[in-house]
């Protein structure tokens, strides 16, 4: 199979979720959309990707009801050019350079781009954006790049903390943080919101960008969570991991990497993300919207699994059997997992081994007119 013939159908599979978005036409036609986007999430972070230890019965049930794709990759293995590649479609080599060619202070997404939110309001859409974003200061944060409402947006690329009260790294900033008090968690703050989101905006089509910090560091989560993936672990025989001396460390020219997902503190991390799903997809039902609401997961790279030699720090998860993780070109720094759903337009259940990448989700949102038609 020729590589072009290949995009075509890889952009066939991601674009027949969008075909009726972006089509002049009446509200009725166009689909929600909802990203849901993960922090440094591993392709095999997902128990329906093959984890034993990870538990993520929503996102099992969204691979169900949706397709589930074995092949799909970041547009970069590191936080900031993978959000580049997602939010404009392009390479993030090529807006870099563009960048470079201006000389001017430009943010990480010059404001010059268009995005797929700005693109979506311009075809009737409201648009909300939740989460991080790592893209941009003051003035270049999500409401300069098409998105109208906006929530917790940090410039920094992770929340100091997930428990209140949800600390800034210094030097950065956070667009209309979200309130808390002794005993909230972000993970479940930021999907309080989005489930009012979703009420408020039930009536008219919209596009949510749900960006969750987690599971990017610091890796922290409930203890009473925590301590069930430890017995879990026992249960198992295997040692619970997360330190900076784990016995499963492989070393090769690059790196030491883990080799085993043993780690209970990011288990309880996940487990608390895949109910931020749930969550969202009773809200949806609840809403009645549903049936009429396309649902994307996926992550900006690899899991975190990866150390340099000289760096002594413990990391997140395992990645293997594909080598490396986070920040490596190798298969664990760029594969992720990818589960759409789209009621009436994909079959449920399917799995499909085309290849796709982070940049592959914007151009089927920017076409006007006669689209690619599949079911």
């Amino acid at each position: 199979m020729t590589i072009n013939r290949l995009l075509v159908f890889a952009l066939v599979a991601t674009a027949s979720l969008f075909q009726h978005a972006t089509m002049d036409g009446a509200d009725s036609d166009k689909p929600n959309i909802v990203l849901f986007f993960v922090d440094d999430f591993g392709a095999r972070d997902l128990s329906c990707y093959g984890s034993s230890l990870y538990e993520t019965p929503n996102m099992d049930r969204l691979a169900a009801e949706g397709m589930r794709f074995t092949d799909a990759y970041s547009a970069y293995p590191r936080c900031v050019p993978s959000r580049v590649g997602l939010l404009s479609g392009k390479c993030p080599a090529r807006v870099q350079y563009e960048s470079d060619q201006r000389k001017g202070k430009e943010h990480h997404l010059p404001l010059s781009e268009v995005t797929f939110g700005e693109a979506l309001q311009e075809h009737g859409y409201q648009t909300c954006y939740i989460g991080k974003w790592h893209l941009g200061h003051e003035g270049g944060d999500p409401r300069a790049q098409g998105f109208e409402t906006v929530i917790h947006a940090g410039s920094a690329g992770a929340t100091g903390s997930f428990f209140h009260p949800f600390s800034v790294e210094k030097g950065h900033s956070v667009e209309n943080p979200i309130e808390s008090k002794e005993g909230d968690n972000l993970i479940d703050r930021m999907t309080d919101e989005a489930v009012k989101y979703i009420d408020a905006a039930k009536e008219k089509p919209f596009l949510m960008v749900m960006a969750h910090y987690a599971v990017h560091t610091p890796i922290e989560a409930p203890e009473e969570i925590t301590k069930k993936y430890s017995r879990k672990l026992r249960k198992a025989g295997l040692a619970s991991g997360g330190k900076r001396d784990d016995a499963d460390f492989v070393r090769d020219r690059q790196g030491m990497t883990k080799t085993i997902q043993n780690n209970p503190t990011y288990a309880a991390m996940i487990e608390k993300t895949d109910d931020s799903l749930g969550r969202i997809m009773l809200a949806l039902a609840e809403a009645g919207v549903a049936d009429k609401t396309a649902i994307i997961l996926t992550s900006d790279h690899g899991g975190l699994s990866t150390r340099g030699l000289e760096n002594n720090r413990g990391v997140a998860t395992s990645n293997a059997p594909f080598r490396q993780g986070k920040g490596s070109i190798f298969e664990g720094g760029t594969r992720v997992p990818l589960i759409v759903k789209w009621p009436g337009r994909i079959e449920p259940g399917k799995v499909s081994s085309v290849q796709v990448t982070g940049m592959d989700h914007y151009p089927p949102m920017m076409m006007k007119s006669s689209p690619c038609r599949s079911s």
